[in-house]
């Protein structure tokens, strides 16, 4: 009798370790579980912002964006209908593209804004704020002599946790005004 409760209590353990080793999996299988972005959610998702860390985001996590070809009316909508909410808010906006994987290159130039670095030649776009910020990290030329330096300039914050990068991430000669975190990203691809 007590052999028969050892086997029955090292079956319970070991149905008990099968169990709670399994479920795990199960939930980590869940959450890999990615669609592609399409023009439709895209477009949902630009123009239905939700709240994160109390600041209106643009959701884009757990997408499959292919951005490969950067000719594709896709990708030409991609960087537009971002670029165009992020420049249209009042208030900084983030991006989120956490556990996402973007296919091709990620030109986050593109959804900058390209600014003379000149006393007076700032686009209206910027708020006072963010006016001194970028006088912090470029000091606007006041003399006419000099020639004046161009940045991209980028508004939003970008979310990238576990991101997956199959590409370039290219933000050459940019300035971020806004907070850029990567916790686990994983890029393939050259960083600029």
């Amino acid at each position: 009798m007590a052999a028969l409760a050892k086997q029955l209590s090292i079956l319970i353990v070991a149905l008990c370790l099968i169990f709670f080793t399994l479920k795990p999996l199960e939930a980590n299988a869940q959450t890999e579980q990615r669609n592609y972005l399409t023009p439709e959610i895209l477009e949902k998702q630009v123009n239905n912002l939700v709240q994160q860390a109390g600041r209106d985001t643009i959701d884009l996590s757990n997408y499959i964006i292919d951005i490969s070809n950067p000719d594709s009316e896709f990708s030409q909508k991609f960087y537009q209908e971002i670029r165009n909410t992020i420049n249209s808010a009042t208030n900084p906006i983030s991006l989120d593209l956490s556990n996402s994987i973007i296919q091709g290159d990620l030109q986050l130039k593109q959804l900058s804004i390209l600014s003379l670095l000149g006393a007076g030649t700032l686009p209206s776009i910027f708020t006072p704020l963010e006016q001194s910020k970028i006088n912090q990290y470029y000091p606007l030329v006041n003399d006419a002599t000099k020639q004046i330096p161009r940045a991209n300039i980028l508004r939003c914050g970008f979310k990238f946790d576990s991101t997956i990068f199959t590409g370039e991430v290219n933000a050459a000669n940019s300035l971020f005004l806004q907070q850029l975190t990567a916790t686990s990203a994983k890029f393939q691809g050259l960083v600029k």
